[in-house]
């Protein structure tokens, strides 16, 4: 099956404008490492040239199945999980770089190291554990909320 990519686009576009403007602007074309948490424990840790972007990237993969792979790994169903369960999902950038892939990539790599989040794919080894780590986590933050 196709993409419709208007509807993609549609989509991505709603999630921009969601966004404050002074968010927006602060983030745009910034390079760094960023970090995902649920309920405000860091769950993910990431790089990119643009931080903003990353994060559109990351709540459309989220919330919309266009037949995209990444709809499907693991990190997605679980944040998919956490939204459904009225879990608040968040971004923040843990450090802005320069726009240079090695740097970002070493310093992920420290922040990884350092934290040992539980939804990238380095702390386990493939997207199944992935999903099972990360449901776990959601299925304690659920009981200690009483949510369950």
């Amino acid at each position: 099956m196709a993409k419709n990519w208007a509807a993609v686009r549609q989509k991505r576009e709603e999630i921009m404008e969601a966004i404050p403007q002074s968010t927006r602007n602060k983030f745009f074309g910034k390079a760094g490492v960023y970090g995902i948490y649920i309920e405000g424990q860091l769950v993910y840790v990431g790089e990119t040239l643009n931080i903003l972007n990353r994060w559109i990237d990351h709540k459309f993969n989220t919330l919309y199945n266009f037949k995209q792979k990444e709809y499907q790994e693991g990190k997605y169903k679980v944040l998919r999980e956490a939204y459904a369960a009225g879990l608040r999902v968040s971004c923040d950038v843990l450090e802005f770089c320069e726009s240079d892939k090695k740097i970002l990539r070493a310093r992920e790599a420290a922040y990884i190291k350092k934290y040992n989040p539980i939804l990238n794919i380095i702390n386990t080894g493939k997207h199944s554990d992935v999903y099972t780590k990360g449901h776990s986590f959601i299925i304690k933050l659920l009981e200690k909320e009483n949510k369950i």
